[in-house]
């Protein structure tokens, strides 16, 4: 067909009504018509979103056909703009990762990609027992191209299913690369995150390592089971560019920073530490746990610790402490106790060091409204989060305050608390 002969506009429009049998045998006419059928169809599916700056591969769900994820060996390159700047973003799950190797693979070496993510969704957990499917996944990293400056693992939504899964699974296997070709791969890495369980399901420990001491990360998050799992992950990290640490328990224990990690890692500037815990008895259980910090310029913790040290506040610009519960109930006692527990960390940790411009933040739980109001209306409960409830213990240097709030009566909880000169910033979730 000539271009001159019928215009590509018109094709295009009878493209975009077309089936995938259409939009494959348009692809197969011309060089030009291959690349523009096969985007405008993965478009249509949302396996493709092309933006100003990024091109996006969102192979996630389904499951697609064969024939579907071969339309991705007809994507062109997108144009590298200015200094040749990276453009593309790859997400896939475990089941077309493992089905669709070659296609994958092919995605990953003829474009410039600079962030892969694999994600493990429910309903592939029973695939993840086939211990022979490491080689091929450690393929997919070792064809990463040098651009690549962002790798993700991690769980996707939950309760996520497709029927006969494993009915329609044909996975292919490759032998394991050389550890010196993933190296090589992952060499300009400066962002990951890994949720370690996944990392272990996946029978991909053996290649931690390569993640765990890398030269050039400076952002790193991490996913764990229990508290144990990430203290003993941390001891044995070594990542001496590191700046942004982000740790999640899963089991919602406290982490501790381990001394041998804090020691050698002397340009951490940025710590976020989750721990939100279930509506529960055992989770309003006093706790002896503090946390060390080393010299940042800010730093995100639970308020169920029993208090924080810092080895040099000089630099810290803020602290946020956020409720240990995110959501507790507002007919019972425990909000008072989630509500006081933002203050009491204050309270229980020495008196800090800070530069005139530190701030303190504060994120506090939900659905206040629905609990004073509960409190109005049967006042023999006589709510422990009012001012009048504070011993008059003040936080002294601490000059500015913000606060995460959806109700502005919240400010009451700390104003008595911290002789502070302003609150700025004050925002609703």
């Amino acid at each position: 067909m000539r271009q001159t002969a019928f215009p590509l506009d018109v094709v295009l429009v009878i493209a975009e009504f077309s089936t995938l049998q259409g939009i494959l045998r348009l692809c197969g006419t011309c060089r030009q018509l291959r690349y523009l059928c096969a985007r405008l169809h993965l478009k249509k599916l949302g396996i493709l979103n092309s933006g100003l700056a990024v091109t996006e591969i969102h192979l996630v769900g389904g499951p697609f056909s064969a024939q579907t994820v071969s339309l991705l060996r007809n994507i062109a390159p997108t144009p590298a703009l200015q200094l040749d700047t990276p453009r593309m973003s790859v997400i896939v799950d475990f089941y077309h990762t493992t089905s669709f190797l070659c296609d994958i693979r092919l995605l990953l070496k003829t474009n410039t990609i600079f962030s892969f993510e694999l994600v493990i969704l429910d309903d592939e957990h029973p695939l993840l027992d086939d211990c022979n499917l490491s080689g091929s996944l450690l393929n997919i990293l070792s064809h990463l191209s040098p651009h690549c400056k962002r790798i993700c693992l991690k769980a996707g939504p939950a309760n996520f299913s497709r029927p006969s899964l494993r009915q329609l699974w044909v996975p292919v296997y490759t032998p394991k690369p050389r550890g010196l070709s993933i190296r090589k791969a992952l060499a300009s890495l400066t962002e990951v995150k890994l949720s370690l369980p996944l990392f272990h399901l996946c029978s991909l420990t053996s290649s931690t390592s390569i993640l765990l001491h890398h030269p050039q990360v400076t952002s790193f998050s991490l996913t764990c089971s229990t508290a144990s799992e990430a203290e003993d992950a941390l001891s044995n990290t070594l990542i001496p560019m590191l700046e942004h640490l982000s740790l999640q328990v899963i089991n919602a224990s406290l982490v501790t920073l381990p001394t041998t990690f804090l020691r050698s890692h002397s340009n951490l500037r940025h710590i976020y530490l989750s721990a939100l815990f279930q509506w529960n008895e055992t989770s309003f259980l006093p706790v002896q746990t503090r946390i060390t910090l080393p010299s940042l310029a800010s730093a995100t913790i639970s308020s169920k610790y029993a208090g924080f040290d810092i080895i040099d506040s000089s630099s810290l610009l803020d602290l946020h402490i956020y409720s240990f519960i995110a959501f507790p109930v507002p007919e019972n006692r425990g909000y008072c106790e989630a509500t006081q527990s933002l203050v009491n960390i204050w309270l229980n940790s020495n008196t800090l060091c800070v530069a005139s411009n530190f701030t303190a933040s504060f994120t506090f739980p939900r659905r206040l409204a629905s609990h004073l109001a509960f409190c109005e209306d049967f006042p023999i409960y006589r709510c422990s989060c009012t001012p009048a409830t504070f011993t008059g213990k003040v936080v002294p240097s601490v000059g500015r305050i913000k606060i995460f709030l959806d109700s502005i009566t919240q400010l009451a909880v700390v104003r008595l608390t911290f002789s502070a000169l302003s609150f700025n910033n004050k925002q609703s979730f």
